[in-house]
C-alpha cells in the first residue's frame, strides 16, 4: 500500500490503545444488553403471526412462511463473508493494523455487492417458475406468493450490500449496539406491518412495510459503524483480490456451517407445504419460531466467542482457549436446558395461548424443542472454531452427515405417510447429529480434550441443577390441569428463582459473582 494510501487510512491509535482487543472485557455487558433488546424483538414476534393469522388467515399466514423458507435459500448464495468479516476487523484491530483492516472491509463491500446482484437473478427465477413444483398447493394464491418472494428476496439483497457494518461492529466488540439497532428496527418493522394490517392492508402491503422498515435499520448501521471504528476508511482502490480469495475461503467455510441448521428446516417446510398444503406450514412454523427464538438468544451470546477467539488465537494461548470453550460451552448448556425443558412441558399452552387452538400441537413442539437442545447448547463451539479459522473441515463433515440423515429420515418419512410429527423428528434428529455431535467432536480432537471430560464438564452441573426444576414444572402442570396457564407462570417463576439460587452457587465463576457484587452490591461512596 502506497504512503499516500496509508495516510489516508491512518488514524491516531492513542485513543484505542487502551482498549482490550479480545473483547472480554465487554463480553459479560453485551450479553446483557443483547438480550435485553433481543426480547424486544422476541415480544414483537409473538405479535404480528397472530395478527397476521386474525386479518389475513392461516392459509395467507402460510404463504407468509413458505415465502420466508424459499428466500433463506437465497442466503446461501452470498458466502457468509459479510457477518464473518468481523474476524478479520478484530484480528487487524488487535495486531493495530489499519491498513489491513480498510483493505477487508473495501473489499467485503465489492464483493456483497456482486452476491447482492446474484440474489436478484435468483429471485427472478424463482419467481417464474414458482408453479412447476408447487402449483397444486397454492392455486390461487401463487401469484401472491411470488409478490412476496419479490419484496423479501429484495431486502434479503440490499441486507447483503450494507451486511459488511455489521461485521465492522462486532469486530470492534460492539454487540450492544448492534443488538441495540436490530431491536429498534423490529419494533419500527413490526409495528408498521401491524398498522398496514389493520387499516386493511393484504401480504403483499405487509411485504413493501418489512423491506422499507429493514432498509432505514441498515442505512443508520452504516453510518453508526463508521462513528464506532474510526480508523475505518472504504476506498474501490483499497480492495485486494489477495484478500478476497482469503475472506471468501473464510466466508464459504462460514456459511457451510450453517447450511444443516438452515436448509434442514426450510427444506422441511417445503415438503410440509408440498404435501400437506400452507395450512399446514403456518402450524409447522410456529413451535420452530418458538425454539429459534431461544436459539437466538443463546446466539447473542456465541456470536461474540468469534472475534474472541481470533484475538486469542494471534496472542497464542491454547490453554486459555481450551479454558474458555468449556466455560462458554457450560453456561450455553446452562441457559439452554431450562429453556428446552418448559418448551417441552408447557410448549402447547404456550402455543394455544399464543396462536388459538389451531396450533396447540403438544407432541410437534415437544419434538422440535428436544431436537434443538444440542446444536443451540454446543453453538458456542463452532464460533470459536470459526474465531480460528478451524470450521472447514469439520462444516463439510456436518454438512455430510446432515445430508445423509435428512436424506434417509425423509424418504423413510414419504414412504409412510408425510405428517407434521415425522417433520420434526427428521428435523430433530438431523440437527442433533450435526450440531450436537459431528461439531463437538471434531473441536475436542481439536484442542486436545478428551471428549468424556468435555461432556462430564459442560453438562453434569446443569443437567443437576435442572433436576428439581423439572420436577416444579411437571408438577404444577398436573396438579393445575384446568389452568395451564397460570400453572406455566407459576413454574417459570417458582422454578426459575430455585434455578438462579443453584445457578449461583455452582455454575457461576467466583470471578464472575465478584464481578456481580461489585457491580449492584458495592457501597455507595460517601
Amino acid at each position: 500500500m502506497s504512503n499516500n494510501k496509508k495516510n489516508q487510512t491512518v488514524v491516531n491509535l492513542e485513543d484505542i490503545a487502551q482498549e482490550d482487543m479480545t473483547g472480554r472485557d465487554k463480553m459479560a455487558r453485551n450479553v446483557i444488553i443483547g438480550w435485553a433488546s433481543y426480547l424486544l424483538v422476541f415480544i414483537s414476534g409473538f405479535i404480528l403471526p397472530r395478527m397476521m393469522d386474525q386479518y389475513v388467515g392461516q392459509v395467507l399466514l402460510g404463504i407468509w412462511d413458505f415465502s420466508w423458507s424459499i428466500v433463506n435459500y437465497l442466503v446461501f448464495a452470498a458466502p457468509g463473508i459479510g457477518s464473518s468479516l468481523n474476524r478479520y476487523v478484530a484480528k487487524y484491530r488487535a495486531a493495530r493494523e489499519t491498513d489491513k483492516l480498510c483493505e477487508a472491509v473495501s473489499t467485503v463491500v465489492i464483493m456483497q455487492a456482486m452476491f447482492s446482484l446474484l440474489v436478484i437473478t435468483l429471485v427472478l427465477i424463482v419467481v417464474t417458475n414458482l408453479s412447476v413444483l408447487f402449483n397444486d398447493k397454492l392455486g390461487a394464491d401463487m401469484e401472491t406468493a411470488r409478490w412476496v418472494i419479490s419484496i423479501l428476496g429484495a431486502a434479503v439483497a440490499f441486507q447483503m450490500i450494507m451486511s459488511p457494518s455489521r461485521g465492522v461492529l462486532t469486530g470492534c466488540h460492539r454487540w450492544d449496539l448492534l443488538n441495540g439497532l436490530q431491536a429498534l428496527s423490529s419494533l419500527l418493522s413490526v409495528g408498521t406491518m401491524i398498522v398496514v394490517l389493520v387499516l386493511g392492508g393484504g401480504l403483499l402491503s405487509v411485504a413493501l412495510a418489512y423491506l422499507i422498515t429493514n432498509a432505514i435499520l441498515e442505512v443508520t448501521r452504516v453510518v453508526v459503524s463508521f462513528r464506532v471504528c474510526r480508523e475505518l476508511r472504504i476506498r474501490f482502490a483499497y480492495a485486494s483480490m489477495e484478500q478476497a480469495k482469503e475472506i471468501l475461503m473464510f466466508g464459504g467455510k462460514t456459511i457451510v456451517v450453517g447450511l444443516p441448521l438452515m436448509l434442514v428446516a426450510q427444506t422441511a417446510s417445503i415438503l410440509v407445504a408440498s404435501n400437506l398444503g400452507p395450512a399446514a406450514v403456518a402450524v409447522f412454523a410456529r413451535p420452530i419460531s418458538l425454539v429459534r427464538h431461544l436459539q437466538t438468544f443463546v446466539t447473542k451470546f456465541s456470536f461474540m466467542m468469534t472475534p474472541t477467539a481470533g484475538a486469542l488465537q494471534e496472542v497464542g494461548d491454547l490453554d486459555d482457549m481450551r479454558k474458555f470453550l468449556l466455560q462458554v460451552t457450560r453456561y450455553a448448556v446452562a441457559f439452554t436446558l431450562p429453556s428446552v425443558l418448559l418448551l417441552i412441558v408447557y410448549g402447547d399452552v404456550l402455543l394455544r395461548a399464543w396462536m388459538g387452538d389451531n396450533y396447540a400441537h403438544w407432541s410437534l413442539m415437544a419434538i422440535l424443542a428436544a431436537g434443538y437442545l444440542l446444536p443451540i447448547s454446543q453453538d458456542p463451539v463452532i464460533r470459536i472454531l470459526m474465531g480460528m479459522n478451524a470450521h472447514g473441515r469439520v462444516a463439510m463433515q456436518s454438512l455430510l452427515a446432515g445430508v445423509i440423515s435428512f436424506a434417509i429420515l425423509a424418504t423413510i418419512g414419504l414412504m409412510i405417510g408425510w405428517s407434521l410429527d415425522i417433520a420434526a423428528v427428521v428435523v430433530a434428529v438431523t440437527l442433533s447429529i450435526t450440531g450436537g455431535v459431528v461439531i463437538p467432536v471434531y473441536a475436542c480432537k481439536l484442542l486436545e480434550i478428551p471428549y468424556g471430560q468435555y461432556l462430564l464438564q459442560i453438562f453434569r452441573t446443569p443437567v443437576l441443577c435442572a433436576v428439581p426444576y423439572l420436577g416444579i414444572l411437571i408438577a404444577l402442570r398436573y396438579l393445575m390441569p384446568a389452568n395451564e396457564l397460570m400453572a406455566f407462570l407459576l413454574s417459570a417463576v417458582i422454578g426459575g428463582f430455585l434455578l438462579l439460587q443453584l445457578y449461583w452457587r455452582y455454575i457461576f465463576s467466583e470471578t464472575a459473582r465478584q464481578k456481580v457484587r461489585q457491580k449492584f452490591f458495592r457501597k455507595k461512596d460517601r
